[in-house]
């Protein structure tokens, strides 16, 4: 787990130039990237389902 972070850390390092990004600031961005995600995720099978119904009908 403790890897998986490690990655991502210089990921975002790497991808943004954000050398002074402390791990703890890391762990933030990664929750909310998952929450992001998640909700986006959400959505997308919310209208998915909503079509479905509709194209039934």
């Amino acid at each position: 787990m403790f890897d998986y972070f490690a990655r991502q850390y210089r990921w975002y390092k790497l991808e943004f130039g954000l050398t002074m990004l402390s791990w703890w600031e890391v762990a933030i961005f990664n929750c909310f990237l998952l929450l992001v995600t998640s909700v986006t995720g959400y959505y997308i099978y919310s209208v998915g389902s909503h079509i479905a119904g509709f194209l039934q009908n």
